[in-house]
């Protein structure tokens, strides 16, 4: 987890992980979740810049200033929970190379 729900939070080398600022209350933003249907994810990747919005509200930005352990490139991934039987939907997916 590189920022949790609310939060803002700088990576520097180490990697060390500091909370900035906060977006907002954790506990509050969960409540934009969609608990019964579809969400729609936003992540905005641009440098060491990290943003995620959940159904067009930010909820977290990492700011990955770990140069030494920062990969020059990436993989796209989709997130997957351990736990008991479940069942993972994707729809509509868009990729923008700003």
């Amino acid at each position: 987890v590189l920022s949790r729900r609310g939060e803002v939070t700088r990576i520097v080398d180490g990697p060390k992980y500091k909370v900035v600022g906060t977006i907002g209350d954790a506990k509050l933003l969960r409540g934009v979740m969609n608990v019964n249907g579809w969400n729609e994810y936003h992540i905005i990747a641009r440098g060491p810049v990290l943003m995620q919005l959940i159904n067009g509200q930010l909820m977290a930005v990492a700011l990955d200033e770990d140069a030494k352990h920062a990969p020059p490139g990436g993989v796209i991934g989709f997130q997957m929970h351990v736990g008991p039987p479940f069942k993972v939907q994707y729809r509509n997916i868009r990729y923008k190379k700003l």
